[in-house]
């Protein structure tokens, strides 16, 4: 299967097979990478927006999940 590109106003377009079953309004960011490979990724929406008062370190505390203190990556995401 191939899809073509088209012109939409000052867009170009590319039309999604409705096999892929994405469904309406769904929200994806365009990404290309140094290739010209052009990716979409779902929009991932904010995990604590339901409830802006969660604490995560408190549920970590509260759960006695261990910590070792050396980070391996981004995972200091709490600013103080």
């Amino acid at each position: 299967m191939t899809v073509k590109t088209r012109k939409q106003g000052n867009s170009i377009m590319i039309t999604i097979p409705a096999e892929f079953n994405i469904g309406v309004n769904a929200e994806y960011e365009p990404i290309i990478d140094e290739n010209g490979v052009i990716s979409f990724m779902p929009v991932q929406g904010n995990l604590f927006k339901q409830n802006p008062d969660y604490d995560l370190r408190k549920a970590i505390n509260d759960e006695k999940i261990p910590d070792n203190g050396n980070l391996v990556g981004k995972e200091n995401f709490w600013y103080e």
